[in-house]
């Protein structure tokens, strides 16, 4: 299976699982369990698809890069659950994280030798202007400290230093699906505690069960397809740019399943997404 047949996959699967997302928040299911219920899953789909190895004989830095990915996967999933259900419309705040592929797509040049064809260079520039336009408003931000952007944001960085981790583990040896595998479980525990330190009583969201253990399954595989692309592509930020097509699609999606607004001006910069993503794959 090519990357780019990877990525469209990861895409599908990661959109997903960001309409059950918004589903189990509106029912009231705090981000914590969310998060914990959804990498417990994760990590048996991974488990079950063989993925899951042990890093015996790795050097002592894949272990320290193992709990530095666990706090980037805490961080950047809590601070994006907050983000994306705080937004008027969940594909504003998706818009913003997705911008990490700037990030990537330098480091990959930088440190990892990536190729940086012009033509497609040009279609993640598209995609990012497009990602401006969904994300540009006149009024003031309104909600302070609690404001959607800030979530998105924090969560941009911690995705991108993940994305960079992964890669430097798999550049020592490491199989890249292995790494994530130990990362989500070392995850888990913040999660847990999260839920503890507030004393979150899990058993009133049994009514939830279905659709955590169905975004579960969905972020799994998402995350198989999305990183085995990154290592078949000839930069990872190729891979960034195409599951940017999740930002189109869950815009359109939280309109027709939520009532989220989606004004003109913001399904301009949709329409530069997807142009952005053809260049991306048919170039």
């Amino acid at each position: 299976m090519s990357w780019v047949a990877e990525s469209l996959l990861s895409v599908g699967f990661f959109t997903l699982a960001q309409v059950l997302n918004k589903t189990n928040w509106r029912a009231g299911v705090p981000p914590s369990v969310i998060n914990f219920a959804t990498y417990l899953v994760a990590i048996l789909v991974f488990a079950v698809c063989g993925k899951a190895g042990d890093l015996s004989g790795a050097p002592v830095l894949v272990y320290l890069l193992v709990i530095f990915a666990a706090v980037c996967i805490y961080v950047g999933n809590a601070a994006s659950i907050r983000g994306f259900n705080r937004a008027p419309n969940p594909g504003y705040s998706a818009a913003v994280i997705k911008s990490y592929v700037i990030i990537t797509l330098a480091a990959s040049v930088v440190f990892f030798g990536g190729e940086l064809v012009w033509h497609k260079f040009f279609g993640v520039a598209l995609i990012l202007t497009g990602q401006s336009i969904i994300v540009m408003d006149k009024k003031p931000l309104a909600g302070g400290k609690d404001h959607w952007a800030k979530y998105s944001f924090i969560a941009l960085f911690s995705y991108a230093a993940l994305a960079i981790a992964v890669k430097y583990a798999t550049l020592s040896g490491i199989n890249q699906l292995v790494f994530l595998f130990w990362a989500i479980a070392a995850s888990l525990p913040f999660f847990a505690a999260e839920a503890w330190f507030k004393k979150i009583a899990v058993s009133k969201y049994k009514k939830q069960t279905g659709a955590l253990l169905l975004m579960g399954i969905a972020s799994g595989f998402g995350n198989i397809f999305m990183w085995d692309a990154f290592i078949r592509a000839p930069n990872m930020g190729y891979v960034n740019a195409i599951n940017i097509a999740s930002v189109a699609i869950i815009s359109l999606l939280a309109v027709k399943l939520f009532g989220d607004e989606l004004t003109r001006k913001k399904a301009l910069g949709i329409a530069g997404v997807i142009l952005g993503l053809l260049l991306i794959v048919l170039s």
